[in-house]
């Protein structure tokens, strides 16, 4: 089982507490590979063809090159280099769904596993405008951008933080040809299983911190439109009306939290569920989760948040702060080894389901099968599936 931590592709790295693999390997007597890869500037800015030598995406192949160094040694740690699954959260879901499309990734896994995102590659146009946003925030004019190489990497980071502009793979046509979900779709990516899942209230995690956030009626229906340049304040009453008759009855439905309900499908939801459906399409199986699980922390104002599931699937509890972020106590260790059983049944067979969470059939279109990973585990027929239909039409 080969990790990718998230992070935006700015910040992370294989080694925090959180992602130790131990516990994985003792339970399912499997090896866990974690991986440091290049970030932001240093990882995903494009300087190919204006300074010599100079490659798009090395962050991205970075992570071919520890799959490469994966398959070829991990016969001597007991690991099986026919049978390697990427799994990643966040930014590390957006890689492995870059990954799923990177041609010189092909043949180097055979399964895929993706927390909270489904992959995104920026087009050679904003790249280069990510470029000269950097080197005018560096003071590098773009016809002498090779004077980059000279400065400290301290600088390069300091002058991306500053710009706040989003870093990532590059469509290129020797690495990364075009967005990962549209070869998904066309049948060009690597041809492997899939498991994929979001948290319920994903943006909670960004939008929780902020101080005295509040929305009012009226203000509701344009925050929405804002977050989809496809709809009008029209089309974002409507959906504001459907979310709230959807979830008033079992969950909040203050203005606040429509506006996290509507913002995470809009981000992360509906593109898990189009990479699962096009997966199924090219006759490999899919299989979609929801986790449900609340943190205790800010009294309960995070949700079931971005992040939140990644101590339950590596068994780490344990690690520091996550027992005031994720919980503790019976109901989460129990939810955590059911968590770990079903991606260690995934990466050995293809198949998720296990003794304790039942039957887990297959995503497909008429029925959208979906796994509930909660205090309560069940297996759903699309979830929230009003919710759904209205939304998709603006991603």
């Amino acid at each position: 089982m080969f990790w990718i931590h998230g992070g935006g592709y700015t910040h992370g790295a294989g080694s925090e507490d959180l992602y130790d693999g131990g516990p994985l390997a003792v339970r399912g007597d499997v090896v866990v590979v974690t991986i440091h890869y290049r970030l932001g500037a240093l990882g995903f800015a494009d300087f190919e063809g204006v300074i010599e030598g100079a490659r798009r995406n090395v962050g991205l192949l970075d992570m071919v090159r520890a799959l490469e160094w994966t398959r070829d040694n991990i016969e001597a740690f007991g690991g099986d280099p026919s049978n390697i699954t990427i799994f990643g959260e966040s930014a590390g879901a957006a890689a492995v769904g870059a990954l799923l499309a990177t041609t010189p990734a092909r043949g180097l896994f055979a399964k895929a596993i993706l927390e909270s995102g489904s992959g995104r590659a920026t087009p050679q146009a904003d790249a280069v405008k990510i470029r000269e946003a950097l080197l005018k925030q560096l003071g590098i004019e773009p016809a002498d951008a090779a004077a980059i190489l000279d400065r400290p990497w301290q600088e390069i980071v300091e002058a991306q933080h500053k710009i706040g502009m989003r870093y990532g793979p590059v469509i290129d046509a020797d690495v990364i040809p075009e967005a990962p979900l549209d070869a998904i779709a066309a049948g060009r990516s690597s041809n492997v299983p899939v498991l994929i899942g979001t948290n319920r209230d994903e943006v909670k995690l960004f939008n929780a911190t902020s101080r005295d956030r509040h929305i009012t009626d009226e203000d509701l229906p344009a925050a929405i439109a804002r977050e989809m340049p496809r709809a009008s304040e029209d089309d974002a009453k409507r959906l504001i009306e459907v979310y709230r008759a959807s979830r008033s009855s079992k969950m909040p439905a203050s203005n606040v939290d429509i506006f996290d309900a509507i913002t995470t499908d809009l981000r992360f939801r509906v593109n898990a569920q189009r990479l699962a459906l096009s997966t199924r399409a090219n006759g490999q199986p899919a299989f979609v989760y929801l986790f449900t699980w609340e943190s205790p922390a800010r009294h309960g104002a995070f949700g079931s948040c971005h992040a939140l599931e990644m101590p339950f699937v590596f068994g780490t509890l344990w690690a520091p702060t996550q027992d005031r972020f994720a919980g503790s106590g019976p109901e989460a260790e129990a939810l955590s080894l059911r968590m770990m059983d079903s991606w260690l049944a995934f990466a050995r067979s293809g198949e998720p389901s296990h003794e304790g969470v039942g039957e887990w059939p297959p995503f497909e279109a008429e029925t959208r099968p979906t796994m509930i990973l909660g205090r309560e585990v069940t297996l759903e027929h699309d979830p929230f599936g009003e919710e759904r239909q209205d939304i998709e039409a603006f991603v």
